[in-house]
């Protein structure tokens, strides 16, 4: 049917009504359909036998894959066999060359075992008469070994004979030596005898001269009657600056009395003068307690070790300012505060200083040391205070400081004892003033190591009130007591354990802010009140 046919019926169909078009596509949907259902039907065994043939297909392939394989296997099992074959040929073709080298070599050997069994007929007899041939030799042999043994005993006996001998003339000669030693010793110590004997009749002489010499000194000690450091100079003296001229304040701490306080004050008032100044202190008691508040052990060693400390300066009254900066060591965390140190060996240079300068006066006057160094300009120009901590007694660095200072501080304990020998060291320091330093000041009197409370107790108020009477008597003037007192608190001896300074724990800080602004006024107030008039240094005294 052609398109055009087809066309003329459906258009014939929709003429006729949408009926006979329904109609006709229902038929034709079912016709379809028949179609479908016969074809699927139909084409289910055909699926199977298709699945079939394909699993078959793959059987086979694998199979022919297989033998493939055992295929090129046997081909090379072939190749492999013909190889060995031509290998297995090569080989015997060898075997059969080998044979007939072989047999022509047993033939050489047969000849060759032949030669050789006669040989060893002829070696058998040679070897019969070697044998005893060795049996001779060997006779001859034990003779020669019997003469040598001889003959080395022998050498044997002439060697101990000569090393004897040798020994002997060594022996011999050592002591043919001796004797020219001994003579050589004989003359030496007649050469001595005789030079001794001159030196002794020299020596003679200079002994009655020292004996004399010696008489005489010891006279001159005993016309001193105790009173040593009493003794006007024996020829000029360091003149004494006065402190209007200087404008450094020299104080020197002192009491006779030990245990006062006097060390912790002159480190704690130092450390609090020198947050705003440059200040010195000087350690003057061979105990060196200033010196282990103020410096670790470690740098006290170091000093030790290079000889640095005070009594390197009193050792001669010859002036050296490089030796004193040497000697003024620097306090750690305090860079305004210096310190010369002191060690026991200050008492042997103090004891041997007084004896020299009390024997031979017109070699320098021992006394004014501490005055010739810490009254140069130079010293001036470096600090701006110098605290002076004395031992309690009456020693030479001690009067080298009463020599120096401008004035003193007393530091008192309100007891009994202590009390009592404030006067005394006032009575001491007239006489010294009189002597030695008439421009020599009291600044006053600290009371130290008071009841922890704000005021002292009536026992140590009632020592106070009497100790500022007796003490002007034996000054012969009036004597200031400082209003500000230190008491006693743990931080002290927390301190010293730490090697710090207690003036800047929070429990004492106060009470050296106070005391050293009342020292300040003090020295102003002093000052003020000082005559005008220059005192007389003491003249030099005629022996």
């Amino acid at each position: 049917m052609s398109i055009h046919e087809l066309y003329e019926m459906l258009t014939e169909m929709v003429r006729q009504g949408p009926g006979h078009v329904v109609a006709y596509l229902l038929g034709l949907g079912t016709v379809i359909l028949i179609v479908a259902s016969v074809h699927w039907f139909a084409r289910r065994p055909l699926l199977r036998q298709i699945a079939a043939l394909s699993a078959e297909n793959s059987r086979l392939r694998e199979a022919y894959g297989a033998n493939k394989s055992d295929l090129q296997i046997t081909h090379a099992d072939n190749e492999r066999l013909r190889a060995d074959l031509g290998s297995v040929s090569a080989q015997a073709e060898e075997l059969r060359q080998s044979k007939a080298k072989l047999e022509t070599g047993l033939s050489w050997a047969k000849e060759e075992l032949e030669r050789l069994r006669e040989a060893a007929q002829a070696t058998g007899h040679e070897n019969r008469e070697l044998g005893e041939t060795k049996g001779r030799l060997e006779g001859q042999l034990q003779l020669a070994r019997e003469e040598s043994q001889a003959l080395r005993s022998a050498h044997e006996a002439l060697q101990g004979e000569a090393r004897r001998l040798h020994e002997e003339r060594s022996r011999l000669e050592a002591e043919v030596e001796g004797l020219r030693k001994e003579r050589e010793r004989f003359l030496a110590i007649q050469v001595d005898l005789s030079s001794e004997l001159l030196a002794r009749k020299e020596s003679e002489a200079e002994l009655a001269r020292q004996v004399a010499e010696l008489t005489e000194q010891t006279d001159r000690l005993a016309s001193f009657d105790g009173k040593v450091w009493e003794r006007a100079p024996a020829g000029p003296s360091v003149a004494f600056r006065p402190l209007r001229e200087r404008g450094v304040p020299i104080i020197a701490l002192t009491n006779l009395k030990g245990g006062v306080g006097k060390t912790t004050l002159a480190a704690n008032l130092g450390a609090m003068l020198s947050e705003e100044k440059r200040v010195l202190v000087v350690d003057l008691d061979y105990q060196g307690s200033l010196t282990s508040l103020c410096l670790p052990p470690a740098r006290i060693e170091e000093i030790r070790r290079r000889g640095e400390f005070v009594d390197r300066l009193l050792q001669t009254p010859a002036v050296d300012l490089d030796e004193f900066q040497r000697c003024c060591h620097a306090v750690p965390d305090r860079p305004g505060l210096r310190l010369i140190a002191a060690d026991e060996s200050l008492a042997d240079v103090e004891n041997r200083a007084m004896a020299q300068w009390l024997l031979h006066p017109e070699c320098g006057d021992v006394r004014h040391i501490l005055r010739s160094y810490l009254h140069a300009p130079a010293v001036w120009q470096d600090y701006d205070y110098v605290l002076l901590d004395c031992p309690p007694r009456l020693t030479t660095a001690c009067i080298n400081a009463f020599v120096a200072a401008d004035f003193v501080l007393i530091p008192v304990i309100p007891d009994q004892t202590s009390a009592e020998a404030v006067p005394r060291q006032l009575r001491s320091l007239k006489k010294l003033q009189g002597a030695l330093c008439p421009r020599l000041g009291v600044l006053g009197l600290v009371a130290n190591r008071t009841s922890p409370r704000g005021q002292p107790v009536q026992r140590e108020q009632a020592i106070w009130d009497s100790l500022r009477p007796r003490c002007e008597d034996a000054w012969a003037g009036e004597i200031y007591p400082f209003r500000t007192l230190i008491r006693q608190k743990g931080a002290f001896g927390e301190a010293a354990r730490a090697n710090r300074f207690a003036a800047f724990y929070s429990d004492v800080e106060p009470m050296f802010r106070d005391l050293t602004r009342e020292l300040l006024q003090r020295i102003a107030a002093y000052e003020r009140q000082r005559p005008a008039t220059v005192f007389a240094e003491p003249q030099p005294a005629a022996y």
